[in-house]
């Protein structure tokens, strides 16, 4: 159930056979920090804490000292935020938004 309860809606994602090798191999090392049996490790609740916490890491290296109030309100209105996050990047100077990229991972240094 989502918070309102609502019932939660179920969504499919595609990823290349790198990518999924990726994902399940990484699976191994959270198993393991978090005491997990790799039989019975709920692949939903690993998928989810991977995707929040890369989320927190993007919002975090992009923003400047505001990034645990702009998480939390991520939380509270994802769509509102990314958009807010996106318009100071785009009315800032290009150097800004070229920052953003590499620390996205978008430009390798």
């Amino acid at each position: 159930m989502t918070k309102g309860g609502n019932s939660m809606q179920r969504h499919t994602l595609e990823l290349d056979d790198n990518e999924y090798k990726r994902l399940k191999s990484f699976k191994i090392l959270y198993d393991c920090v978090m005491g997990e049996d790799p039989e019975f490790t709920d692949w939903n609740i690993y998928i989810g804490i991977l995707l929040r916490r890369g989320i927190e890491s993007a919002i975090n290296d992009i923003t400047t000292s505001d990034a645990p109030l702009l998480i939390r309100m991520f939380d509270e209105n994802p769509e509102f935020v990314s958009t807010f996050i996106a318009n100071n990047i785009k009315t800032g100077s290009e150097k800004l938004r070229q920052e953003a990229r590499r620390k996205l991972g978008f430009i390798k240094d």
